[in-house]
């Protein structure tokens, strides 16, 4: 009688596993962020603007950058939806197609996301201190700008829970950051200028770099 042929198992440490399939039986391939002028944040200038031609002098920094934080948060609740509609969803099958965001069926990601943006508060407070901000005084000034720094990236937090993360938005997130980081130079310069009140150059160039970012990061 002939041996029974056994088929020989391999084990095989290749990556070039079969891509899997999504829900909708399309392959996902990723995000596309095209430019486009209505994603341009030109509400950003709008309130560096605000802060600029209100009273920057020491005794009314905080008074000021309050109530622009408020406008920050109600214009950054209409940007969103523009900036989360201009994003592209890539697929093998070539019908790209438009992530779609409503308030009916997404007000859960919009409302967790504030209160996400709300947490953030706190480690990037720890970050701005460790960076170098006073630790035992302006301690207010401290939470106001890491408030107006978490509520920046209220879009990338939306998107991220809308989509996942595709590999892109970090790159707005670095913008955020490294405004935040140039504004710090002029801080220690001896102008004697009512703009270097602590942490207004922070806070302004912030805006600045997020504007920059929203802007260009998408095709960089």
């Amino acid at each position: 009688m002939a041996a029974r042929h056994t088929p020989k198992k391999t084990v095989s440490f290749s990556d070039n596993a079969p891509p899997t399939k999504e829900s909708n039986g399309e392959l996902d391939d990723g995000i596309s962020i095209p430019f486009s002028l209505k994603t341009i944040p030109f509400h950003y200038l709008l309130i560096v603007f605000s802060i600029l031609k209100q009273d920057i002098t020491r005794s009314n920094v905080m008074n000021n950058l309050t109530n622009n934080l408020y406008a920050l948060i109600a214009t950054q609740l209409v940007y969103t939806f523009l900036f989360v509609t201009n994003i592209v969803e890539l697929t093998k099958k070539k019908n790209n197609k438009k992530i779609k965001l409503s308030v009916g069926k997404d007000y859960n990601i919009l409302l967790i996301s504030i209160l996400i943006a709300f947490v953030l508060i706190l480690p990037i407070y720890i970050l701005v201190v460790l960076f170098g901000a006073p630790f035992t005084t302006f301690l207010k000034e401290n939470l106001i700008l890491s408030s107006h720094i978490a509520f920046l990236a209220y879009p990338i937090i939306v998107s991220f829970l809308k989509i996942g993360e595709k590999g892109v938005f970090h790159k707005y997130l670095a913008f955020i950051a490294v405004g935040a980081w140039f504004g710090a130079i002029v801080i220690p310069l001896d102008w004697d200028r009512d703009w270097q009140n602590w942490p207004l150059p922070i806070v302004i160039s912030s805006y600045i770099g997020s504007f920059i970012g929203y802007s260009i990061a998408g095709i960089l």
